[in-house]
């Protein structure tokens, strides 16, 4: 089979190996940005040269981190590793190219005084028309619960089981395609039970099992879409960390979720939890216990 383009090669390759939806658009953008810099389309006349200059630009000129930066050389590997695979091409232009190390950094979590100021906002009248109480209920279900953005709006009716207290994760809104459920406390189940008190007044009849839990688009008639997007998530929290200067997003719940739990030292039931494949991850979170090591430090003799 003769590639006429990159383009064709992402195509194939989303049509056999049938990535999520998340995979997919990153790959898009990851192919967008290199062609956009090197002006190449197919794949024998990628050279390593090439993807050297491509790097340089991203870190140098568009100044993106290194995380970024090993996140498209990630993308990108897979599809050169898929062509050949397929007799496409011998991979020698990413001979040499690796990841570059990276900056280990504390997760960016929130405290509670920063999440007592977003929700001051948005409990503020002039913030009805987000509607801000909505946004308030999403902050509380990420906190409550430290789910990702897409399982967020991935969540339907169905997936709560009221009589076990549960929350099913479906594997097509989740990273590593893998459904599991994760316990209801019961005060995400009381922002639920409210949520779908306020959706089935709204629409006049009682919510349906296949319907999204959160659905801004219901509460607020500037969104032409009839239902929640990844997007619509990102452009809240976009608004609220401009007008509050309280550095959030939906994943900073989920690191504050993960960092406060960490501290019980049940790592096995966290992992479980957050639904990480390595346990590697989850340790992650764990923070450094200052009064213990300042108490080892105490054993110094003075000098």
């Amino acid at each position: 089979m003769l590639l006429e383009s990159l383009e064709d090669l992402l195509a194939l390759y989303v049509r056999e190996r049938d990535p999520s939806e998340a995979m997919e658009r990153q790959l898009g953008v990851v192919l967008r940005s290199f062609r956009g810099f090197s002006k190449v389309s197919r794949l024998e006349e990628i050279r390593r040269d090439n993807l050297i200059d491509w790097r340089n630009h991203l870190l140098k000129k568009r100044k993106v981190s290194v995380a970024t930066w090993n996140n498209y050389l990630r993308h990108i590997k897979v599809l050169f590793n898929f062509a050949k695979e397929n007799g496409w091409g011998d991979g020698q232009c990413l001979k040499g190219i690796k990841r570059l190390p990276e900056q280990k950094r504390r997760k960016r979590t929130v405290s509670e005084d920063e999440i007592g100021q977003v929700l001051v906002y948005l409990r503020h009248p002039d913030q009805q028309f987000m509607p801000g109480w909505f946004w308030e209920t999403v902050c509380k279900a990420l906190y409550y619960s430290g789910i990702r953005r897409r399982q967020l709006v991935g969540l339907l009716w169905q997936d709560i089981d009221w009589c076990e207290n549960t929350v099913r994760l479906c594997a097509d809104t989740s990273k590593t395609r893998t459904e599991w459920l994760i316990p209801m406390v019961s005060s995400l189940q009381e922002i639920l039970v409210e949520l779908k008190g306020v959706m089935e007044h709204k629409l006049g009849r009682r919510c349906l099992p296949t319907e999204q839990i959160f659905n801004v688009t219901l509460f607020n008639p500037n969104y032409k879409a009839k239902n929640m997007m990844v997007d619509h998530v990102s452009a809240a929290f976009r608004r609220v960390r401009e007008q509050t200067g309280v550095n959030v997003s939906a994943h900073c719940f989920r690191h504050t979720f993960a960092s406060q739990l960490a501290k019980q030292g049940r790592i096995k039931e966290l992992q479980q939890v957050m639904g990480h494949t390595d346990v590697r991850t989850t340790l992650g979170y764990v923070q450094p216990d200052m009064k213990g090591m300042a108490e080892l430090l105490s054993g110094l003799a003075n000098i």
